[in-house]
């Protein structure tokens, strides 16, 4: 195994979305980006707080991490463009 950062290993691939759509309202479109972002940030969390066994006392830390993870990842994405 690599000396990756282990916050990295945990991020799901990011599946065409919804928002992507042409024919949606730009409103739409955003509300539709953010519960994506949402659930990407809440399942690379999830992972997160299972590599530390579930020990309470940590979700805010989880969360703000994985937040960290899915915009540097966004941020690459948006770079290869």
């Amino acid at each position: 195994m690599t000396d990756m950062n282990p916050r990295l290993q945990f991020v799901p691939d990011r599946a065409p979305a919804p928002a992507e759509e042409p024919h949606l309202h730009p409103e739409t479109k955003l509300q539709l980006l953010m519960a994506e972002r949402h659930k990407r940030i809440e399942l690379a969390a999830y992972f997160l707080a299972e590599r530390r066994g579930f020990a309470p006392g940590h979700a805010l830390d989880d969360w703000l991490a994985a937040e960290d993870v899915i915009d540097m990842e966004d941020a690459g994405r948006a770079a290869e463009d």
